[in-house]
């Protein structure tokens, strides 16, 4: 078996969820929303294909989708996979689904965009060019 090292000693990164917490109102309702959210911070491939399927459902054939529709559906998609640990009026509104409030699944959406940055940060401190290793052809 031949190894590469790349660098990064994944059982070194950072945890991939975080929490936050949310207190907005809705901008239709007029309905306070507040709680705790656990997001993934980075989805790992099969989520993120789980994400983009779920999208596609949503929109479609996107020449026919108008930027409000795939707004949503970005943001829907996001939020229902990438959430693990919510308060319990997010599963009242079925995840997102039965929201009137766009506003509340856009800050939702962007707290898991800004936790997916951060954390991608904090892994680019850890890896410094030194440590990167080329990778070398296989000898006969």
């Amino acid at each position: 078996m031949r190894v590469i090292s790349i660098g990064v000693n994944f059982m070194a990164l950072p945890r991939n969820d975080k929490t936050f917490h949310i207190s907005t109102e809705g901008e239709l309702s007029g309905e306070r929303y507040e709680g705790d959210f656990t997001c993934v911070c980075v989805p790992p491939i099969g989520l993120k294909n789980k994400i983009d399927r779920d999208e596609l459902r949503e929109t479609g054939d996107l020449s026919n989708v108008g930027m409000e529709l795939y707004l949503r559906a970005k943001w829907l998609s996001n939020v229902q996979n990438r959430l693990i640990a919510w308060p319990d009026w997010w599963d009242g509104c079925r995840r997102g689904v039965a929201l009137i409030d766009d506003n509340i699944l856009k800050e939702l959406y962007d707290k898991c965009i800004e936790a997916e940055m951060e954390w991608r940060t904090s892994v680019k401190k850890q890896v410094s060019p030194e440590a990167i290793v080329t990778p070398t052809s296989p000898q006969a």
